[in-house]
């Protein structure tokens, strides 16, 4: 049953695609099949879906980071919600808060655009996770470690460093962030009701 189950997570975007999608989309829709289905999931729409899909794979892959990992951050920051806010002002799919230091990456994205404010940009798919690939790369390198990469990312950076999370005085792996984001089949799991 767990096996189906993950088959039908990581294959299901191959079929029940109408025909007015290109063979560009369907290729998208194959390559980065887990962002796809965790999206298509959240978002109940094909065409948000395929851009997640396309934008997770596109920066995963321009940064060095494993698509899963981000497409699951995604998912447990904002459950694929670009119109979300929280309560202390983080915006959009990846949850950035509008700092001037992020504003500076907004502008560097390959999908900025100069006549849209900038904070209305931290709500649109494509800037927003390459910003978050970007802050997550710095991290990773900075930390040598993508759970204190991801700590930093959803804490910030002074939780790292000041609050002795670096060293063994803190189990990352037993907080539900690292459930929902590190742990391989959790949130098929979580989706599926298993």
């Amino acid at each position: 049953m767990k096996i189906i189950a993950i088959l039908l997570v990581y294959f299901s975007c191959a079929y029940g695609l109408p025909n007015i999608y290109t063979n560009d989309d369907l290729r998208i829709c194959k390559d980065n099949a887990y962002t796809y289905n965790l999206a298509m999931w959240c978002t109940e729409s094909k065409d948000t879906a395929i851009m997640y899909a396309d934008a997770v794979g596109r920066y995963c892959k321009k940064y060095g980071l494993r698509s899963d990992l981000i497409a699951r951050q995604i998912f447990r920051e904002s459950f694929y919600s670009f119109r979300l806010i929280s309560r202390k002002g983080a915006r959009g799919p990846c949850q950035i808060t509008p700092f001037p230091e992020h504003d500076k990456l907004f502008r560097k994205a390959e999908k900025y655009n100069d006549t849209v404010p900038v904070l209305e940009q931290y709500h649109w798919i494509y800037p927003s996770v390459e910003v978050m690939c970007m802050i997550m790369r710095g991290l990773v390198d900075k930390y040598r470690s993508y759970d204190m990469a991801l700590i930093g990312y959803w804490c910030g950076e002074y939780s790292v460093e000041m609050r002795g999370y670096i060293s063994n005085t803190f189990d990352f792996q037993k907080t539900d962030y690292y459930k929902y984001v590190a742990v391989e089949g959790y949130i098929e799991k979580y989706i599926m009701g298993l």
